[in-house]
Formats: structure tokens, C-alpha cells, sequence
């Protein structure tokens, strides 16, 4: 354990140093649950994101003026289109490097159901076919809408 450097500490309320084990579904599981269902309902939006973004490369004003127009429940920068390999379906997903939660998911059951009750994934693989695959759609299938920054649509041939 080394303490942080102090310039770190301007950049928020708190922080906290964890273990990477369940890598990043399982550190928003934590923060959310230790900042309370309460709290975070009070905010607008929720945002949960990851190092593996560099940038940013413009503004993110400009990104949250224009995602402020739609109407969506939660929405991220980027998503994978979805396919099918080896007989795995893979469906359209939001990327899970950058995730904003809007209040009206924020305060819903099945948002605080599906945080409560996800186990400790054991790593990269398991973790990413069990939460990052399966967020999205479990979420608009629930009936809770989403959108990307970036229109998936038009770069599904491109990127898998």
C-alpha cells in the first residue's frame, strides 16, 4: 500500500484503491454499492469508466450536449455491432469502457438487482461474455433504452 499523490486528491470526494480482481464490472459494483442507491439517485447521470480510453482528443462538452438531446436511459461512446463466431452469438452491446447511467435506470429495481447481485467474475473472458455482452440487451429487454455516441451502424462493417 503506498499513499497517493497528493495532486490526485483534488480530482474527487474519494478515492478508493482496490485489488483488480472481477476487473472493471466489479469495481463500479463496489463503488456503487458503497456510495448507496440513495446518493446516486440524486444525480442526473452516473458515469462508469475505465483507463483503456485515451483522450480526450476534444472537449467531452460537446459529447454530453449532444447525448443530453436523446432520450435514452443509458448510453456510452462507442458499441460493438454484434455477429455471430463459432456459433457464440455476440449481440450489439454498448462498450463497457465508458457507461452513463441515467437516473431513471439508476433508480430502478432491476438496476439495483442486477449490481447486487452479480457475482465476482474471475477474469477477462468470463467477465466480458457475462457482463459486458449481456448489459446492454438484458437492459432493453427490461425495456430501458440505450444509444451510442457513435452510430454503431455505421462502422459495423469496419470493427467486430
Amino acid at each position: 500500500d503506498q499513499p497517493l499523490p497528493r495532486h490526485v486528491e483534488r480530482y474527487s470526494d474519494m478515492i478508493v484503491c482496490r485489488e483488480n480482481k472481477g476487473l472493471d464490472a466489479a469495481a463500479y459494483r463496489q463503488m456503487m454499492l458503497d456510495i448507496g442507491w440513495e446518493r446516486l439517485e440524486q444525480y442526473d447521470e452516473v458515469i462508469c469508466l475505465n483507463d483503456t480510453c485515451l483522450g480526450p482528443v476534444y472537449p467531452f462538452s460537446e459529447m454530453f450536449r449532444e447525448m443530453d438531446k436523446r432520450p435514452v436511459d443509458f448510453w456510452g461512446i462507442t458499441a460493438y455491432a454484434g455477429e455471430t463466431i463459432n456459433d457464440e452469438v455476440i449481440p450489439t452491446h454498448l462498450q463497457a469502457y465508458w457507461h452513463v447511467y441515467r437516473r431513471s435506470l439508476v433508480s430502478s429495481a432491476a438496476f439495483h438487482e442486477y449490481w447486487e447481485n452479480m457475482p465476482l467474475y474471475s477474469g477477462y473472458a468470463e467477465v466480458t461474455r457475462k457482463h459486458e455482452m449481456t448489459f446492454t440487451k438484458h437492459f432493453e429487454d427490461l425495456g430501458f433504452t440505450w444509444d451510442s455516441y457513435v452510430d454503431w451502424r455505421d462502422y459495423a462493417q469496419y470493427s467486430s
